[in-house]
């Protein structure tokens, strides 16, 4: 008599485990990366640095870098679908205003030498000339060259982010299992996993990722052995 084969689904995905790690990591760099951003952005309006009026990493640090970083990590805690769909949404607009930033700041660069003598406006945010800019020029260039590498960084996490968020959430090992229920023993190679006849185990990944308990015994009722005879010395052989 013949059983037929016992699965059961996998507890978490296989990308959840996989990428866990990677998929934190870019999430801590938003939530760092705008922190940081919202500090130098109100150092750089007690400077005057160059546009600093316009308060840019501060406002793209709370709305576009802290809230992705929470949203990660609230979705690498929770492993849930919505979360980390909602993290790679964030993320693509994150990258978006990162290298906008990064752009903006690095035109504030090059021209932060000027200030003091054609765009005064930029040292002081009120209509008052101030010749004193070139003092505290060390100072808004160190933030200035700052806040265009943290933006930089933010945009190279976004990017990872996309790509950890979408395998952290993949599900394509969904049909993969769908077809474990064949007898066939390459059907969940594609998922890690091997299921054979006459096999009964319980295989967990390293980092716990899978697990796929596969029950089969097969036994087929062999067919009866006739006895031989043997050959008599009047029978030929």
């Amino acid at each position: 008599m013949t059983t037929a084969p016992h699965y059961m689904y996998p507890v978490s995905l296989l990308g959840q485990a996989k990428y866990l790690h990677q998929f934190k990591i870019t999430s801590i760099i938003h939530l760092t990366s705008g922190i940081a951003l919202v500090i130098l952005g109100i150092a750089a309006a007690l400077t005057r640095a160059m546009w600093s009026f316009y308060a840019a990493p501060i406002w793209c640090g709370l709305f576009f870098f802290i809230v992705p970083g929470i949203v990660g990590l609230c979705a690498a805690q929770q492993r849930k679908h919505h979360l980390t769909a909602a993290y790679i949404g964030l993320s693509v607009m994150c990258s978006v205003i990162s290298l906008g930033l990064f752009i903006f700041y690095w035109v504030i660069i090059r021209h932060e030498k000027t200030l003091g003598y054609v765009h005064f406006t930029y040292c002081n945010p009120f209509h008052s000339l101030e010749f004193d800019c070139r003092k505290s020029l060390a100072g808004r260039m160190v933030i200035d060259v700052l806040i265009a590498l943290i933006s930089l960084m933010a945009f190279i996490a976004s990017i990872l982010g996309v790509l950890f968020g979408s395998c952290f959430n993949c599900t394509c090992c969904a049909s993969c299992f769908k077809e474990c229920y064949s007898d066939a023993p390459e059907c969940c190679l594609c998922c890690g996993q091997r299921a054979t006849n006459e096999v009964s185990a319980e295989d967990i990944l390293a980092d716990g990722s899978l697990r796929l308990e596969v029950t089969s015994s097969a036994s087929q009722p062999e067919a009866p052995k006739l006895p031989t005879k043997a050959p008599s010395g009047g029978e030929p052989v």
